[in-house]
């Protein structure tokens, strides 16, 4: 009997490529699934491993938080190539491919007779069934009989054609073999699928566990700040529970594969019986062959489909949301450890500069203090004349080192520590992984793993938007408040080192008044002397002390602050919060754009008017008043005539504030070139500009700098920070003309310590020498202007040198500086500019500018700024209208610096003088300052006209003496040295160690003078 006359047979070989096809699936779910079991189990094992093979010391948690980081990051890339819905489907197409290949190894038609026993009734047949048996006996017998009859007449008997049915057998396999695989398949992916969501789940909730235990939220305080190590120990000790978890996930995917063995065997089961007992039925009239035909296939595969891709979309969604879900917990992580390390580098970073530079600062103020206690105490029984001599010596010996040396060392270092700077650099490093959070997210709204397939629900959700609003602003506020508070302290202490060396001034002059004022009390001298410098060592070691608990204060601020960040993050963890901030967030910022919206409508209308009417007014005073002021310049209304005296006045009262400051104030604020960057502020174009041509020199271009501007306006600090920023790996040369040069020998000192091996005596030597050094070199030459003097023969000296500096240009870069106006007069008098290929101009500094940085100088002293509020400003009609005290003090400030900017013009030491000038009194640390600047300087307009062309002639050479004026006015030296008393009586201009220049407070205003009357340009 041919085999397709035996379905068992067919069925056979069909269930045996089916069973290939099915273990074949099993096999490489399986296998994907155990790969990415080995590679989390491995990344665990190695950041487990990294962890215990660490040494438990200060830094332990440091390196944990680093390692941690690193491990989160290695998941997430794991996590993110997480694709089970691509590969089933790969494996299941191919599988198809192998049971049709099978199918066709059949006929495409099968043609089976009936068997006697076919037509016996059998106990599961149905009604319908059985009398259709019947009939077809019936009709057969009747057939046969009616045969017989015919049979009778013939000579040639006809033959019974035997009873059987044919059907198309790919269409059967296809409706009762092929599509019930696919179905059970489809289940078994959808058993295999809520298997791996929900082992996803527990690796899941894995991370969380191990990335929250090493956060130690239940144990923040010993373990962060107290570092007991038992307690990170047992953290470590926990990690066992990790492998036992893996463990359970593997056996639970051997016993998938065991479990999916006897699902096919018993599929197999239930398929033959209805494959058999449909075969004796296809392409009869109980199951005709249109039943199981190409449409009826077509629909059955279609419906298939259709529900496999309504399957796979919930299968997608829920693993879209597993792995973003996982993804934003592992980044969210991420910034909660960055907070850690930020937290231990700021921690690391002040204790360093406290324990390593301070406390070196303060063992040698104390061993100094020490030392001269020890040279009281040897100093025995001396006589008084002795003693009183030692007193003297040893004073002005521990004042000096004291001054000069120790304390501006230890303040110095005290500045150094600069919690702002701290709480910037820490909020910077978060802020670098807050960068990598992706705009949106998405998020379980609904997690379900039991239901098959999954009916999950995700929501996306704007994380970057919600973090900064909720959870990076409030750490911007958290550290600034904290770090204003420690600052006050750390500059309470500022001013009090400060005060040491009048400590220490106040208890040895009172031991000398001691001894000159009674008779033999030398003993009780030395006695008073040596105490009162112990009580100053004690004081520094209350500093010490102080500073150990600003250190603790400043630990703790961070800790707590690192706390409320780590913990705040640990809240977007939970979905359901997420979504509820969202919608908080949606909501007030609808109410805020029609908040917004409706308020600038309402301001536009209000404001329109009353601006217009104040800008009339504004224009209308400012006009009286320019006219008022040309009337004056020009003569034509009258000067009072104790202007002159007012200045004086004005000038001296100048003085005597400025010396009355405390010590730590003149100096944050003295009048010098800057050394270091701190203060340095908005010369960023003139840097670029440096920079750029000192990079065309680099590259062999003709390239000659100068730097011009006002004097006050940073030529030297420009040149401190290009040789810190720009020169520092190259070797360089200063040369600085402090006072005019009219020899030539006096020139070429100048060059002593630049070229010690070849003094030049003449300018053909001095370019032979530069041409023939060994490598390129840099030279910064400071105040051209004093090579210069406006007489016939005064410009060779200048001339000679500016036609070395063009010759040597290829083996120097020269930086040259130079006054403003004396670099205007050069020009018009030699074509100055000729010999440069790049002017930098060093132009007033913005309002902004000059405003931030006396600010920060000021904020660097300690004291609180307060403006005192003078009766005009207080009748102001705009000031009356601001209630807080706050929007007052910020009114008058505004009001200040404009002032301030209009009498200083962007130069940054005028604008220091007049600011110290500014200040009334400093009491308890509140320092008063007078907003209102009354320099009266019109009568300035009106003066002699030798006063007009000494003075412009003073700041062309930017210092001139009573010989140097006799000369170039060609008068006597007696006439010169009469005339230049007068001027410095006046308070014009002040005696320096260079000659005598204008005084700084009337730089400005003279300048302005000297433009109007077209001596200067």
């Amino acid at each position: 009997m041919e085999i397709h006359h035996q379905p068992q047979l067919i069925l056979d070989a069909l269930f045996e490529s089916a069973q290939s096809y099915s273990n074949q699936i099993c096999s490489q779910w399986r296998s994907q699934h155990q790969e990415h079991l080995d590679y989390f189990e491995d990344q665990l094992q190695q950041a487990c491993s990294s962890m215990e093979s660490q040494q438990m010391d200060s830094s332990f948690l440091l390196e944990v938080c680093q390692m941690r980081g690193a491990y989160s990051n290695e998941l997430i890339n794991w996590i993110e190539s997480l694709d089970y819905i691509t590969t089933t489907d790969m494996v299941a197409e191919n599988g198809k491919k192998q049971i049709n290949q099978t199918i066709q190894a059949f006929p495409r038609t099968v043609d089976i007779p009936y068997e006697e026993s076919f037509w016996l009734p059998h106990p599961e047949d149905s009604m319908r069934i059985q009398q259709w048996k019947r009939l077809q006996t019936i009709k057969q017998r009747i057939k046969k009989t009616g045969r017989l009859i015919s049979n009778w007449f013939r000579t040639k008997p006809l033959m019974l054609q035997p009873l059987s049915h044919r059907f198309s057998f790919k269409l059967f396999c296809g409706v009762y073999l092929t599509v019930p695989l696919e179905q059970f398949l489809a289940k078994e992916r959808s058993e295999y699928l809520m298997m791996i969501i929900q082992q996803l789940d527990h690796l899941h909730k894995l991370t969380q566990q191990l990335n929250s235990r090493f956060l130690f939220f239940d144990h923040w305080t010993p373990v962060w700040e107290q570092q007991q190590f038992n307690l990170i120990e047992t953290a470590i000790q926990e990690n066992s529970a990790s492998w036992e978890i893996l463990t359970s996930l593997r056996s639970e995917l051997d016993g998938y594969a065991k479990q999916h063995e006897l699902r096919f065997q018993q599929w197999k089961q239930d398929t033959a019986q209805e494959f058999l007992r449909q075969w004796n039925f296809a392409g009869t009239f109980i199951l005709p062959s249109h039943h199981f035909g190409i449409k009826q296939l077509k629909n059955l595969n279609d419906l298939q489909k259709k529900q496999c891709n309504e399957e796979k979309a919930s299968w997608q969604n829920h693993f879209k949301g597993e792995i973003k879900d996982w993804t934003h917990d592992l980044s969210l992580n991420r910034i909660q450890l960055t907070g850690g390390i930020a937290y231990y580098q700021a921690k690391f970073h002040i204790e360093d500069k406290i324990l390593v530079h301070l406390d070196t600062a303060f063992l040698e103020a104390i061993q100094t203090l020490q030392n001269s206690v020890e040279h009281f105490q040897q100093a025995g029984s001396e006589a008084e004349r002795t003693l009183k001599h030692k007193l003297l010596t040893e004073t002005h010996t521990l004042l000096t080192t004291l001054r000069n040396t120790i304390l501006p060392d230890i303040i110095d270092a005290l500045t150094e520590i600069q919690f702002d700077q701290v709480a910037l650099k820490y909020q910077e490093y978060i802020q670098q992984t807050v960068n990598h959070l992706p705009e949106k997210h998405i998020v379980f709204q609904k997690r379900d793993t039991t239901s098959i397939p999954p009916q999950s629900e995700i929501q996306e959700i704007p994380i970057k938007d919600l973090f900064e609003e909720y959870i990076f602003h409030n750490l911007t506020k958290q550290l600034q408040t904290s770090q204003i508070d420690l600052q006050q302290d750390l500059l309470s202490m500022i001013y009090g080192v400060a005060e040491i060396d009048q400590i220490v001034e106040f208890n040895l002059e009172a031991a000398l008044t001691l001894l000159e004022e009674e008779d033999n009390v030398t003993r009780e001298v030395q006695q008073a002397a040596q105490e009162g410098l112990e009580r100053v060592v004690g004081k520094i070691q209350d500093y010490q002390e102080q500073l150990r608990n600003i250190q603790a204060q400043a630990n703790r601020n961070l800790l707590n602050t690192t706390w409320t960040f780590t913990t705040s993050i640990q809240e977007l963890l939970n979905s359901e919060k997420l979504i509820a901030l969202k919608l908080k967030l949606a909501s007030a910022k609808a109410k805020e754009q029609v908040v917004q919206a409706r308020q600038q409508i309402w301001d536009s209308a209000r404001n329109l008017l009353p601006r217009f009417w104040k800008w009339q007014i504004k224009q209308i005073s400012e006009w009286n008043q320019r006219y008022l002021q040309i009337r004056q310049m020009t003569g034509l209304a009258s000067i009072s005539d104790d202007a002159p005296e007012r200045l004086n006045q004005f000038l001296q009262e100048s003085q005597q504030r400025i010396d009355a400051l405390p010590f730590i104030y003149r100096r944050l604020f003295s009048v010098t070139p800057l050394e270091d960057d701190r203060f340095f502020l908005g010369r960023n174009e003139e840097m670029s500009m440096l920079r750029k041509e000192f990079e065309n020199w680099q590259q062999d271009k003709y390239t000659v700098t100068a730097i011009i501007g006002e004097r006050g306006s940073g030529h030297t600090t420009l040149l401190n920070m290009a040789e810190k920023r720009i020169f520092k790996d190259h070797r360089q040369h200063r040369i600085d003309f402090n006072k005019s040069v009219i020899h030539p020998k006096q020139f070429f000192n100048h060059f002593q310590n630049v070229l010690p091996d070849t003094v030049p005596t003449n300018f053909k030597e001095l370019e032979d020498t530069l041409l023939n050094l060994s490598e390129p070199q840099i030279y910064l030459v400071e105040n051209l202007q004093y090579l210069f003097f406006k007489t016939v023969d005064g410009f060779d000296l200048l001339e000679q040198f500016l036609l070395v500096i063009s010759h040597t240009h290829k083996k120097v870069y020269w930086v040259v500086t130079c006054k403003q106006y004396s670099w205007n007069y050069l020009e018009k008098a030699m074509g100055l500019q000729k010999y440069f290929s790049r002017i930098i101009p060093l132009k007033g500094i913005k309002q902004e500018d000059l405003e931030n940085a006396l600010l920060k100088r000021h904020r660097a002293t300690g004291y609180r700024l307060l403006f005192e509020i003078p009766k005009k400003i207080v009748d102001n009609r705009q000031f009356k209208k601001l209630e807080s005290v706050k929007e007052q003090q910020a009114f008058v400030q505004n009001l200040f610096f404009e002032q301030l900017q209009n009498f200083a013009s962007g130069n940054i030491a005028v604008a220091i003088l007049f600011w110290l000038r500014s200040i009334i009194k400093i009491e308890n640390y509140d320092l008063i300052l007078n907003p209102v600047i009354d320099l009266e300087t019109l009568f300035l307009h009106q003066l002699s006209t030798e006063e007009v062309f000494t003075l412009g002639c003073m700041v062309q050479h930017d210092h001139l003496n009573p010989q140097q004026h006799s000369i170039i006015f060609r008068q006597n030296l007696h006439q010169s040295t009469l005339f230049f008393n007068q001027l410095s009586s006046k308070g014009f201009i002040i005696k320096t160690p260079s000659g005598y220049q204008i005084h700084p407070f009337l730089y400005r205003p003279i300048v302005q003078a000297l433009k109007r009357k077209n001596i200067l340009h």
